[in-house]
């Protein structure tokens, strides 16, 4: 019976200090292990985009054959469960990644990754969340103009929205073919967020009589290669009137630009507005009939 107890005492003992021993990582028939690498944190952070990066500090004694980061607004993304990676070369040392194609005001995690002839490992897991859009920011195929304040159509408190003016005049042309075609009544609303609406009611009317007035070139307009561009309302248009000096909008003293709006529906006058050079923060409107070429400044929201 002693010699029983000894036996499992000795046992035990042995147990114990295995337990306590670190064992080498797993490695593959030759000895190579998985790549070791960090995770730069970012820089160069904007509304769309950042700079991230890592150091594979050593490559297992396999060849890393791929690396970059990874991305996603989940925690410690993967290259199969992601919201984009990129691919920065091969082998050890620095590495340098662009993350692109990302939302304003969000949070995103970010990891490195290297992967030899064994897998793929990770580095660690940084963060950073987007900044909020401004007036001038250059963003989806213009310059953002103005911010919705409550009240505006439109307005939403957890959702940024805002009005982006294209980078160029179109035009001149007329405002509609000299006849015509529509109830003037229809587009007597001035208020931002109406200019999507009476574009539309415009080119319902005149697309079947040919091409090209204010409203169809600034629905055709393809800045940034989007295809949601309007002829603004009298107070988009008046917004972008005023807000042109720090939204960074170009302009030529004197064109005068149509609207969507009407001034007055038994007389068929179209507001328009002038962008005075070089005092920006002046501005005017005025009403013209239908009778001459103007310039246009398409628009979209976002």
């Amino acid at each position: 019976m002693k010699s029983f107890f000894y036996i499992l005492f000795f046992t035990l003992l042995s147990f114990e200090g295995l337990a306590q021993i670190n064992f080498p990582a797993l490695s593959g028939r030759n000895g190579n292990l998985l790549p070791t690498l960090v995770t730069t944190a970012a820089s160069s952070i904007t509304s769309t985009s950042a700079i991230s990066g890592g150091n594979v500090t050593s490559d297992g004694g396999a060849s890393v054959t791929t690396r970059g980061v990874v991305w996603g607004t989940s925690q410690n993304p993967t290259i199969l469960s992601s919201l984009g990676l990129t691919t920065d070369g091969s082998g050890t040392g620095v590495f340098v990644s662009s993350i692109t194609g990302l939302a304003y005001g969000t949070t995103y995690y970010v990891r490195s990754y290297a992967t030899n002839i064994l897998g793929t490992s990770y580095g660690n897991q940084v963060s950073f969340m987007t900044s909020i859009l401004q007036i001038g920011d250059s963003y989806q195929g213009g310059k953002i103009y103005y911010i919705l304040q409550n009240g505006d159509l439109g307005y939403n408190n957890s959702i940024q929205h805002g009005l982006i003016a294209s980078e160029n005049d179109l035009g001149p042309v007329y405002w509609i073919p000299p006849t015509p075609i529509f109830d003037h009544s229809q587009l007597l609303g001035i208020e931002i967020g109406k200019g999507k609406s009476n574009t539309n009611y415009m080119n319902s009317k005149i697309d079947s009589r040919g091409c090209c007035y204010s409203s169809q070139i600034a629905r055709d307009h393809r800045g940034g290669n989007y295809t949601d561009w309007y002829l603004p309302s009298k107070n988009e248009l008046m917004k972008m009137s005023e807000n042109k000096g720090i939204a960074g909008i170009s302009w030529v003293a004197a064109r005068r630009y149509w609207s969507s709006s009407v001034y007055d529906a038994p007389s068929q006058r179209i507001w328009t507005t002038i962008f005075f050079d070089p005092f920006w923060e002046s501005h005017t409107s005025g009403n013209y009939y239908n009778n001459q070429a103007l310039y246009v400044r398409p628009i979209r929201a976002f």
